[in-house]
């Protein structure tokens, strides 16, 4: 086994579970991720839950240039830029980095086709083109 493959931690912020550096997500937050539910903070690389992820700095505040930012590392970033002062009850905490491997979600489409004898098919796939032309050319029902 590789370092890299090695179990480690859930690279959602507070999760528990196991993971790998390639899979970086338990199975559940894996699901919440591709349901747009996580987000993944570029500076520190932890998913958040959006609520979390935004805190009390959005995006329409003074920070746009932090939009992406989860709340903490917002937090860090407008502190070390000097565009807020540090709040003496909550000081600017660096995140460790969750390095790990990159995640790419997939579109998925669910169309609809009427067939010629009245009734629908319904179906699903990551490319529409590819499959209205597998369709198209009898390659499916």
């Amino acid at each position: 086994m590789t370092s890299s493959s090695k179990n480690r931690l859930c690279a959602r912020w507070g999760c528990g579970r196991q993971a790998t550096q390639e899979k970086p997500l338990c199975y559940d937050d894996w699901l919440q991720w591709d349901t747009w539910e996580l987000e993944e903070c570029p500076r520190c690389q932890w998913f958040l839950e959006e609520p979390d992820f935004w805190g009390p700095f959005r995006p329409v505040d003074l920070n746009l240039e932090y939009p992406d930012f989860c709340a903490q590392c917002r937090y860090v970033a407008l502190v070390e830029a000097g565009k807020v002062g540090i709040n003496p009850d909550q000081p600017p905490e660096n995140r460790p980095i969750a390095s790990h491997a990159q995640l790419v979600r997939r579109v998925r489409y669910v169309y609809v086709l009427k067939l010629s004898d009245g009734s629908f098919y319904v179906g699903r796939t990551t490319d529409l083109t590819i499959r209205l032309q597998e369709h198209g050319d009898g390659l499916q029902r």
